[in-house]
Parts: C-alpha cells; sequence; structure tokens
C-alpha cells in the first residue's frame, strides 16, 4: 500500500527504528513518490524539510561544517528523501546539490547503495539537462550497488528503465529491450505493477520507434490493461498517450484523436497539469496535421493557459511554434507573427538558461568530491569519468568550433557575431530522390557517411568550418569564426577537391554496377550573422542573404561543376580559371551574373 499515510508511517520510523531499518523504511518513502498526487508529494516534502531542520546543524557540528553536508545515515536519507521530492516536481537545481552531497556523504559512511541510489537521481537531472554521457555513465556505476541487496530492487528497476531510455537515445535498442525484459523479471519477483507498467512501456516504444506498430500496440494495452486494474490514473494516463501515438504512426487520425482526448480528460480531472499540457500539445499537431485549425487554436490555446503560470517555458515555447504555424494556414499573418516571436524569445531565453545550466552542472560535476567518492565505488571510475569528459569535450569540439566551445564552457552562453565577409559553400546531389528509391535505409546512409566524411575531411585541410548536413545538402564557412583573407580562395579550392573525389567516386560505383551520386556546387561570397542557436542541442548556424545566395549557386549550377558568383569571382580571379556564364536567373533572387570554375593556380 502506498498512500500519502504510508509514507508519512515510514518517515515518522525513520527517525526513530534501528540503524539497520533506517534503509528500509526510507526506500518505502521513496516508493510512494510514485504513487501519490502532485499534492501529496508536496505535503510529504514538507514534512521531510520540517525533520531535517533540527538535525542540519547540531550544536555538536563543527562551526567548519557545511550546515547542508549530512552528518548520519537518518540525515543523508532524510536528504536523499527531500532530493526526491524536488525532482518528482521538476526543481533540478535543488535536486542534483541535494543528491550530489547525499552521495558523498553516504560512501564516507561505507553506503554504497545508499551511493547509488543517489546517483540515480543525478543521472535523471543530468539526462534531462542533455549530458546523456554523464547520465548513462552514473546509472551503469549504481546499478551493480542496487542489485545486490533484493530490498533496493525497486530503485533498481529505476535504474534499468532510465538506463534503456538512453539506450533509446542512443538508439541502441537490442540493449534497451532487454534491460526492460530484465525489469519485468524483477517486477514480477517483487509484485511491483508500477514498474511492470514501465517497462511495457519501454519495450512498446522501442517497437514504435522501430516502426512495428502492431507490436508496439500490444505493450502498450498491456501496459494499459495493468493500470486500470490499479487504478493508477497517471500510468494510465502516460499508457493512453503512448497508444494514441501508436495509431497517429499507423495513420490512424480518429483513434489518436479519442485517446489523447481520454488521457486529457483524466489529467484535467486530477490535476495532472504538466501531463494535460502535454496532451493539448499532441492534440494540437494532430489537428494541425488534420487541416483543422479551428480545433488546432482552441487546444493549443488552452494549453497555453496551463503553461504560462507554471514558467513550462520548453512547453511554452513549442505551444507559440504551433500557434504561429496554425495562423500562418489561416492566412491570419499578424497573429502568426506574434506568436512566432514570442516563440523566439522564449526558446532564446530556454536556450540561455539551458546553456548556462550544462555547463555549470558539468563543471560542478568533474569538480565534485563525488569523484573520489565514486573511486571508492569502483576503481575505473575516475578514468572512466576522465575519459567521459574528454568525450564531452571531443563531442562539443565536433558540434562547435574550437572557439565558441570554449566561449559556452568559460561562460555557458555565446554571444552572436557579424562577418563581413566569409564565402559559404552548399552541395546537393543530383537526382537524389529517384536514385535513393531503390536502396535500402542502410545503404542510404553508408553512402552519405562515406561522403561527407569526405567532404569533411577536404574542408578540415583549408581551415573552412561545417556548419551542417540537411538531407543530402552539405553547407560549410569560410572565414568564421576567427577572420581570414582567403576565405574565397580557401573555400573554392575545397570546392574543387570535393568535386573531383565526387567524379572518382560516381566512376567507382557506375564501374562496380552501384547506384552513383553526381554533385552540384555552389559558393558565394558576403556578409553573415553567426552563432549558436537551440533549446535543447547545441548548434553552430549563420544566417543572412548571402546564405540564401549560396544556395542559389547550387541549384543554379550543373552536376560536376563548381557555380560560384561575382562576388567570389573578384577575389578568386587572379588564381582560378573561370568559364562565365553571363547572367543566370536564380529563384527569388532574378538574374545573377555566375561563373563555373575549372581549375586554381
Amino acid at each position: 500500500m502506498h498512500s500519502l499515510h504510508h509514507g508519512t508511517q515510514h518517515l515518522d520510523a525513520l527517525v526513530t527504528c534501528e540503524p539497520a531499518d533506517v534503509a528500509a523504511h526510507a526506500l518505502s518513502v521513496i516508493e510512494c513518490f510514485n504513487y501519490i498526487e502532485a499534492a501529496e508529494q508536496v505535503a510529504l516534502t514538507e514534512r521531510v524539510l520540517g525533520m531535517l531542520a533540527p538535525i542540519a546543524a547540531p550544536p555538536e557540528a563543527p562551526p567548519e561544517a557545511p550546515p547542508d553536508a549530512p552528518r548520519s545515515p537518518v540525515h543523508c536519507y532524510l536528504q536523499l528523501i527531500h532530493a526526491f521530492g524536488c525532482l518528482h516536481r521538476e526543481q533540478f537545481d535543488q535536486a542534483l546539490p541535494l543528491a550530489t552531497a547525499a552521495c558523498n556523504a553516504f560512501t564516507t559512511l561505507g553506503d554504497s547503495r545508499g551511493a547509488a541510489v543517489c546517483m540515480g537521481v543525478q543521472a535523471t537531472v543530468h539526462r534531462s539537462q542533455g549530458n546523456l554521457d554523464i547520465a548513462l555513465k552514473l546509472l551503469l556505476l549504481a546499478q551493480g550497488p542496487l542489485a545486490e541487496d533484493e530490498s533496493f530492487a525497486h530503485r533498481l528497476m529505476s535504474c534499468q528503465n532510465d538506463i534503456g531510455g538512453c539506450y533509446q537515445e542512443l538508439r541502441n535498442f537490442d540493449e534497451a529491450v532487454a534491460l526492460y525484459r530484465a525489469m519485468l523479471v524483477v517486477a514480477a519477483r517483487t509484485d511491483s505493477y508500477y514498474w511492470t507498467v514501465y517497462a511495457l512501456q519501454g519495450v512498446g516504444s522501442v517497437f514504435l520507434k522501430q516502426g512495428d506498430v502492431p507490436l508496439a500496440r500490444g505493450q502498450f494495452s498491456e501496459a494499459l490493461r495493468v493500470a486500470q486494474e490499479q487504478g493508477h490514473v497517471k500510468l494510465i494516463c502516460n499508457s493512453l498517450s503512448q497508444l494514441a501515438q501508436s495509431h497517429e504512426v499507423a495513420g490512424e487520425a480518429e483513434a489518436a484523436e479519442a485517446l489523447h482526448g481520454e488521457a486529457l480528460t483524466l489529467r484535467l480531472q486530477h490535476r495532472l497539469t504538466a501531463g494535460a499540457i502535454t496532451s493539448y500539445t499532441r492534440l494540437g499537431e494532430l489537428y494541425i496535421r488534420q487541416a483543422d485549425h479551428a480545433k488546432a487554436l482552441d487546444a493549443l490555446h488552452a494549453g497555453l493557459a496551463l503553461a504560462e503560470p507554471l514558467q513550462l517555458h520548453g512547453k511554452t515555447a513549442r505551444l507559440h511554434e504551433l500557434l504561429s504555424a496554425s495562423y500562418e494556414a489561416l492566412n491570419q499573418l499578424p497573429e502568426s507573427i506574434r506568436h512566432l516571436r514570442i516563440f523566439r524569445d522564449v526558446e532564446m531565453r530556454v536556450t540561455r538558461e539551458e546553456n548556462s545550466r550544462r555547463v555549470r552542472t558539468a563543471q560542478e560535476y568533474a569538480e565534485s568530491e563525488q569523484l573520489k567518492v565514486a573511486h571508492a565505488l569502483n576503481r575505473q571510475y575516475s578514468a572512466d569519468l576522465e575519459l567521459a569528459k574528454d568525450r564531452a569535450d571531443l563531442l562539443l569540439m565536433n558540434i562547435l568550433p574550437d572557439e565558441i566551445a570554449d566561449e559556452l564552457k568559460a561562460t555557458g552562453r555565446s554571444e552572436a557575431r557579424s562577418y563581413d565577409a566569409v564565402t559559404v559553400l552548399f552541395t546537393d546531389f543530383v537526382g537524389f530522390t529517384q536514385i535513393t528509391a531503390a536502396m535500402t535505409a542502410t545503404d542510404l546512409v553508408a553512402e552519405l557517411d562515406i561522403c561527407f566524411r569526405a567532404f569533411d575531411g577536404i574542408i578540415t585541410q583549408h581551415d573552412i568550418e561545417k556548419i551542417k548536413t540537411i538531407g543530402d545538402a552539405y553547407m560549410c564557412v569560410g572565414g568564421l569564426p576567427t577572420v581570414t583573407t582567403t576565405h574565397a580562395h580557401d573555400v573554392v579550392r575545397a570546392a574543387l577537391e570535393i568535386r573531383d573525389f565526387m567524379q572518382a567516386y560516381h566512376e567507382r560505383r557506375v564501374a562496380e554496377g552501384q547506384p552513383a551520386f553526381a554533385i552540384r556546387i555552389g559558393v558565394h561570397t558576403g556578409p553573415v550573422v553567426a552563432g549558436v542557436v537551440g533549446a535543447r542541442k547545441f548548434a553552430f548556424d549563420v544566417w543572412g542573404d548571402t546564405v540564401n545566395t549560396a544556395s542559389r549557386m547550387e541549384s543554379s549550377g550543373e552536376a560536376g561543376r563548381v557555380n560560384i558568383s561575382a562576388a567570389t569571382y573578384a577575389l578568386v580571379k587572379d588564381r582560378a580559371a573561370c568559364i562565365p556564364r553571363g547572367k543566370v536567373y536564380a529563384k527569388n533572387k532574378g538574374e545573377i551574373e555566375m561563373y563555373f570554375v575549372e581549375r586554381m593556380a
């Protein structure tokens, strides 16, 4: 039985019981958070705070001790319970330091399983902030100690569920399903319907990502049946939402709408506000796909009315983005622009806060005493952590220019910059859709990988910054973030090398009787604005008419040719052999003077 009364009883027993029983009572309180309503979670957390106050700074504590440092097993577990209360209310900034302090103290006391439970809280926070590598490492470290003691079985299943989620994000589906299956075994042994439902939902989610709708729906339906038998409203709503998504994937809009509506009604009745906002958002997305914009606006405005008072910026941004799209479809452009501006403002604020928080928590994590603490749990921890940090730094450097990455790590943000002159290159494969129709998805991705890796190597040799790939298109820029005077020459040389590589690779593929891509390349020089964008993932991007013109250079070119503008030609003509094309019409740009580059001296 898990209720507020049940949790309160165990909480009271926690401070009066024998030392050997402290962990069992604490784990029972922690498990209660999964079953009680939001208001009851607040009440239980406040009771914990009331119990912490008298022991947070006892008279005999040395004056140099930090006021919030746990000093006994009881204090450690109370602080851990407080962290769980913050976690369930998505107060991540509070949950992380509480769990970290408790983790350090648990290990000092020699309680490896208590420390492992703390690592689960830390991992949840890091994963929510996009630090997947750190989260997964913490979870894998925690899994071993939790599996050693049957009384920690529920925390083990929570850990396995989170590892499965990480594996899904990494598209390691086989490992994810194996973990969810292991969860089902433990859930059956401990008679835990709560974690049974989560395991079924996890397996279903994997199947849905793999495109097997019938198998996914079977898992979601079984999860719903178990949740309904137990009357757990939150689990029922989650299962209904996942079933609705399976119908969306299958193109069964009417069934999806009904299930989303059923989940929404329950969430509103039981004041599950965050879930209700999600339901309104899903319905809005569904109605927009059906071009039923009147219904979409009703759903989205209702969601916004719930999200804005709670300052749920991520959810608010998405709602404004969808409202802008819906008003645009109705040709109500002033309203569309208004919501688009709000979306951009909110997204930019979220980005700044998220960037700052990610960098701050990563630094705190790396500098934390927990490095020494976890080493006692695993001899390889320090080496593994250093490897994780190196991987994180490498990932950041792969995503962003070195200068921008260093700025983000140092300050938590990166200011947008204007550049008076850079050279932008676009490539695109000719007849891509027709050629790839006969290729498997695996072969297609492999071919793109071969080509784009070659392009990456070429532009790196010329100090050119890769910006992004969009489908079969590749974009890079010379002359930023470090300003150079040779950017036009550098980019044109790289363009010719890309052309030559693709010609040789095309000939080899044709000789092997395999589908082969031909390439168009366009180059233009001019001013741009560059900076870091994205609410959930870092992305370095550039904007301006120069980008649009470079794209038109590509689309107005010919297969196997490097097409440049007059602006670029003026900078490279002293070393480039070019064929004038005269003025060529470019979509939305009119007539533009263009040149084909044959070679560079």
